[in-house]
């Protein structure tokens, strides 16, 4: 799910320590550059199946140059809309939203809910509070989530709280930049998950993230730096 913003070989690097030599299905939240800059490098170098986006084909020239990189490839490119789904193996990726008739490209990102088991993962793109806010109507009752992807970097204009009480996830990744000129995660977005004692844990401060879930909810954390205790539950 998107690629960063830069072509060079930081990506690579990762997926490679992953053990990733293909990738299934590429997904595109939305055109902006820290999103798509990465993916036609992606695509040149790796076998991908196909791509899947919000049908916001207007925006940076890393998006065009994925389109070019698709179409020298042979990668199909699909876009999805709320309700669209796709299964790999027994882990399932609903779309509860994508495009729409906001003028805002952040607000057009794909948001994906990733359900393996009673494991729940919930990223979010760049999406606003004005698109939090319908996504609890799309969710099933019921459902408990055990990891967010804390949507536009931890912009002040998302994260609502009426968000985060509904969705209640166990721990949130922000992926942030440090020192970024935007001042992201925004000190008030920061202190709403500190009240609720959700753990945040952050790129910025602890390197690369990686949450393992297993099928009975369970799941493990582990950064980079070392500086974010491990969690299990």
């Amino acid at each position: 799910v998107d690629a960063g913003p830069g072509d060079d070989d930081a990506l690579d690097r990762s997926l490679a320590r992953l053990g990733v030599r293909e990738i299934e299905t590429l997904v595109v939240t939305h055109p902006d550059l820290d999103h798509v800059g990465g993916a036609p490098r992606v695509v040149r170098r790796l076998p991908v199946d196909r791509i899947v986006g919000p049908g916001l084909l207007r925006g940076t020239v890393a998006l065009e140059a994925l389109a070019r990189a698709a179409a020298n490839r042979g990668v199909p490119w699909s876009v999805v809309s709320p309700g669209s789904y796709w299964e790999s193996g027994d882990v399932r990726f609903q779309v509860l939203h994508a495009g729409g008739s906001s003028a805002a490209p952040n607000d057009h990102s794909v948001v994906l809910h990733v359900a393996w088991g009673a494991f729940d993962a919930l990223l979010t793109g760049d999406i606003s509070s004005a698109v939090e806010d319908e996504l609890p109507l799309r969710i099933d009752p019921g459902t408990r989530f055990e990891a967010l992807k804390v949507a536009h970097h931890g912009s002040r204009t998302s994260s609502s709280e009426r968000f985060l009480d509904h969705v209640a996830p166990e721990v949130a990744v922000v992926s942030v930049g440090r020192g970024n000129r935007f001042g992201h995660p925004a000190p008030a977005v920061v202190h709403r998950f500190e009240v609720r004692g959700i753990p945040l844990a952050r790129t910025d401060h602890h390197g690369s993230i990686r949450i393992r879930g297993a099928r009975d909810g369970s799941f493990r954390i582990d950064t980079e730096f070392g500086d974010l205790a491990a969690t299990t539950r």
